[in-house]
């Protein structure tokens, strides 16, 4: 990260190592001090006052991913497997499950990542969270942006309980995890007594929401009017408002109601488990401010809720930067051991 080739051709015999970058050092460190100063500014507007300190933070940090990356040493070895269900509009959905080799009943995890980003693409998350001992799942489901991608998961969670041909491998509890717009199916899901009862869904992690669907779409709108966006924010917005406008969506106004449904702080004041909240404070796709407001309205109805800002833009930052640079790796390191932690206090088979 901060080691540069030694180019220097003065004294031949000398060993050549690589020359540690100081400036760089120096430019990441304020950059990180500089976040801390915002987070804690935004923790105040928020009035949040129940998250980590810094030395907490560091120290949880440090201590747990030794550990976690020790337990998903072997994750290549963990195979997926294809199942397909009928939803309740009796539509036929594609469905993917990751979990470890064979019928030990384990917790049961949904995943969505939104937009069509789920396990069928992200194939190191799905043997990762297996590897932690779990069975996580993805569908492959067209109503995101209606409101009902929701009810496809809570429809494969009722199959994958009662017909599905490998279902003595699945336990009892379950938790769910969104991420930027699969966020949806966190809120709508954790709000539902029945389904919760059902399925004993004992917590859920939310990383990255946006609070209210019409306000995130007026930022994309934003956004994309600028000059000179980084590509990968750029590209994850074009291919979304391509998405929106395959829908027939113009404005705010297109269909009231599908952006009521579509907003996971619609769903705050009814939910039922404890939640994890983890969110990049420079996020450049779903600003941050999304998880303080939902962290706020959660608390201001007397519900569980814990959330993290973690450095750097978070699960929305440019991919090539993991590894190469520190306020990423940090973030993502960070991340892991959060949801790891939450999972192992809060989900039991």
């Amino acid at each position: 990260m901060y080691f540069e080739p030694n180019l220097s051709k003065k004294r031949k015999n000398r060993r050549r190592g690589p020359i540690f970058n100081f400036g760089k050092m120096l430019e990441t460190s304020n950059e990180i001090l500089h976040q801390m100063k915002v987070t804690k500014g935004l923790y105040e507007i928020y009035d949040i006052t129940d998250t980590p300190s810094l030395i907490g933070f560091t120290l949880k940090t440090v201590a747990y991913l030794p550990v976690i990356l020790w337990k998903t040493k072997n994750f290549e070895e963990i195979k997926s497997k294809r199942f397909w269900y009928k939803n309740r509009d009796n539509q036929p959905v594609e469905g993917i499950m990751y979990g470890p080799k064979g019928n030990n009943p384990l917790p049961l995890i949904a995943f969505d990542s939104g937009y069509q980003r789920d396990l069928f693409s992200f194939s190191i998350v799905g043997k990762v969270i297996a590897s932690l001992g779990y069975r996580t799942f993805s569908i492959r489901s067209k109503n995101e942006l209606k409101g009902t991608e929701a009810d496809d998961y809570m429809d494969a969670m009722d199959y994958l309980r009662t017909s599905y041909p490998e279902k003595d491998s699945i336990g009892k509890t379950s938790a769910i995890i969104g991420v930027s717009g699969g966020n949806i199916v966190v809120y709508r899901s954790c709000s539902s007594k029945d389904f919760v009862k059902r399925h004993s869904v004992k917590c859920a992690i939310s990383i990255a929401p946006f609070a209210d669907l019409a306000e995130q779409f007026m930022y994309m709108k934003k956004i994309l009017k600028q000059q000179n966006i980084p590509d990968n924010v750029k590209g994850v917005l074009e291919e979304y408002n391509e998405y929106v406008k395959s829908l027939g969506v113009k404005s705010t106004t297109s269909d009231p109601k599908m952006f009521e449904n579509g907003s996971p702080i619609t769903y705050c004041k009814d939910i039922i488990v404890k939640i994890l909240n983890i969110h990049g404070i420079k996020d450049k796709i779903v600003p941050a401010s999304g998880s303080l407001k939902i962290h706020k309205e959660m608390k201001k109805n007397g519900k569980e809720i814990e959330t993290i800002l973690t450095p750097g833009e978070g699960i929305h930052g440019d991919l090539s930067k993991w590894k190469k640079e520190l306020i990423p790796t940090i973030g993502l390191g960070a991340s892991l051991v959060y949801a790891y932690t939450f999972f192992k206090k809060h989900l039991k088979s």
